[in-house]
Parts: structure tokens; sequence; C-alpha cells
């Protein structure tokens, strides 16, 4: 008030001194909530000596106020890059977290895919479920969905789901059989020597495959034949774990789970339009207001992860506050559980609304 009162520029210079360091106290206040007692609050400290000094040191000019804000500049520097480590860290466990989600979901489509309708023996399927899903999810966070090995990797699944229940018995499934059979069994030995799985482990696990072949070749033997002409084999992929040619891929039905674009988000029934495009609309660095247990608490959009459509909210230390999906945060906002805070100016719009009605009043 003094040095509005003494320097008349205050109003007209957008740069002053005193009315930036005045918009940077409000900014930085923004995220602050009261601390527990007993708890040390820098932030609030440190606004406390900016005020403190004011009182007791300024006379006139601007110089104080310059010097305050230099200081009070460099202090929040320190206290960014501090939340953006903390952050940041936050967000690299989220991506990852929902990387793995992604992975595990794509192996276990793809090897249920494969097991459908089919006469799996238990030793088989345990091992397709455990060592064999996890090289399949290995696969995806090294090479990626799209990639070869991806591709050669579903390959031999198939063809190991097919050696255990080559379903329809031809004429020629045993041939067929014989030739596939070697190549299956050393691409799964060398996948699980790929992710360093237990030699042991190992070795049981193809001890069960190989006990599983000979006992398809036992049911051979008194399996009615279809005599239909079978599909043509498709072309064999190349071995997922060598280079020379793999063996032919038969009968076995090599359905690939890839994925697919995703549709744009359709309106949920019961939230309105409008409340879902408020939500769509926050962007990361956002702050906001959220309904605790016991008192509202404000916090930031720190991270949006697109793969599992989760929106991560953190404190001003850097914390995991809350996380939403699309629909509960377009609740949130529409029941008010939620609402937006400004991080503009807010010192500027509040003298521009001061003159404003100002104006306005001596219009009238």
């Amino acid at each position: 008030l003094k040095v509005a009162l003494n320097d008349r520029n205050f109003f007209n210079r957008g740069g002053h001194p005193v009315r930036k360091l005045l918009n940077e106290l409000a900014l930085a206040a923004i995220g602050w909530s009261e601390k527990r007692p007993g708890l040390r609050d820098p932030l609030r400290e440190k606004m406390e000596e900016v005020v403190g000094r004011i009182l007791d040191e300024y006379t006139s000019g601007t110089e104080l106020f310059e010097e305050l804000l230099e200081d009070f500049g460099h202090f929040m520097d320190l206290d960014r890059r501090r939340r953006e480590l903390v952050e940041q860290r936050l967000r690299d466990a989220e991506e990852g977290r929902a990387k793995q989600e992604r992975a595990s979901q794509l192996a276990t489509e793809t090897i249920q895919a494969q097991v459908a309708g089919r006469d799996i023996p238990e030793p088989v399927e345990q091992a397709l479920y455990e060592p064999w899903m996890r090289y399949l999810q290995w696969v995806i966070l090294r090479r990626g969905e799209g990639s070869e090995q991806w591709q050669q990797a579903c390959d031999v699944t198939a063809r190991l789901v097919w050696s255990v229940d080559p379903a329809p018995v031809t004429d020629t499934t045993r041939t067929e059989l014989l030739r596939a059979i070697p190549q299956v069994v050393d691409d799964v030995r060398r996948a699980l020597q790929e992710i360093s799985w237990d030699p042991f482990a190992t070795d049981t696990v193809i001890r069960d495959l190989e006990l599983a072949h000979v006992d398809v070749f036992q049911k051979l033997v008194t399996a009615p034949v279809n005599k239909a002409a079978p599909q043509p084999p498709a072309e064999p992929a190349p071995s997922a774990m060598e280079d020379q040619p793999a063996a032919p891929v038969v009968e076995a039905t090599t359905e690939v789970v890839t994925p697919v674009p995703e549709p744009e988000p359709a309106p949920t029934p019961g939230i309105a339009t409008e409340w879902l495009a408020k939500a769509d609309q926050l962007r990361v660095g956002s702050w906001v207001e959220m309904q605790g247990e016991e008192h509202r608490v404000r916090c930031k959009l720190a991270a949006f992860i697109r793969a599992t459509g989760k929106y991560i909210f953190v404190n001003r230390s850097g914390a995991k506050v809350a996380e939403y999906h699309r629909d509960g945060l377009a609740e949130a906002l529409e029941s008010g559980l939620i609402t937006m805070l400004d991080d503009g100016l807010i010192f500027d719009r509040a003298l521009e609304s001061i003159i404003d009605n100002l104006r306005h009043n001596r219009k009238d």
C-alpha cells in the first residue's frame, strides 16, 4: 500500500518489482497446505521472512523489493528442482507399472487364445502360465509389441500348444510332429535361458514337455484319423532364438494378439459431457483442490499415464495423493469433490478487477 501511494508506476507497470513479488508469493501459495503441528514448513517460514523484512526495513523506493524478489525466486527455484525430481521418480514408477500391467495382460491373452478349446496336460499348462508367460512379458518390455521377436514368440507359443494337442489329427500328423517337436523343445529351452530362469526348473519344464510329447504319440496310435485334407500349413516363422530355419508350422493356430488403435472414449452414461471434457482438458501441472478424509487438500496433476488412462495427483512435496481414471475424475469434478485452482497472475487479476469496478461505479 505504501508503494502504491508513493509510486504512480505501481499501477501502470506490469513488471513493477512489487507486483512481481506479490504475484510470486501468490503463485507459491497455490499448492500450500498447512503442516501438522510439530513439522517444519519451509515455504511458510520463507514467506513470513519476506513479509517481516518489508514491515521492518521498507522506507521508500523499490530496491528492497528487488532484493526480496531475487532471493525468493532463488528459494523457489531450488524448491521446484527438488519437487520435479520427486515427481519424475513417481512418473517413472507409474509408467513402469503401467507397462508391466500391459505386458502381463497381452501375455495372458496370447496364451489364452492358444489354449482355448485345447486339452493341455496340467504340467505343460503350468509351464505356459508361469515361466513361459514371464518370457512373453520380457519380450514385450524389451522389444515391444510390434517387434519381430514378439511375433516369433507368439509363433513358438502356437507350435508349443499344438505339439501337445495336435488336433485335428490327420494321416500326416505323426510325421509333422516328428519334424516340429525338436525345434519346439529347443526354442523353449533357449527362451527360458534368455530370461535366466532357474536351470533346475527349466530342466523340469523340458522333462514335462517331453513326457507330454510321448503321451501324444501313444494317443496317435488309437486316435481316429481325419481323412479330410488339412489346411495348407502356414509359412514357418524364423526361430525365436536362432537364425536357422524353424520347423514347419502345421495345424497350430498362430493367433497373434496384436494391439488395436484405441477408440475415442465414449461418453459414460450418467456423466455429463461437459465434465468429461473438463477432465480431458486438465493438463499436467494444473493445481486442484480435492476433498480429503478430514479436510480439503491442494494437489497438482503430476502425470497422465496414457497406457492405463490414470491421472496421478501429488501434493506440494511431490508425494502421491490420489489417482483417478477419466470417468472418476469427471464425476469428482461434477460433484465438487475436486475444484480447479487458477494459477495465473493472481495479484494482477485482482487489481484489474478493482479497476474495472471503479470504472463501472464512476460511469454509474
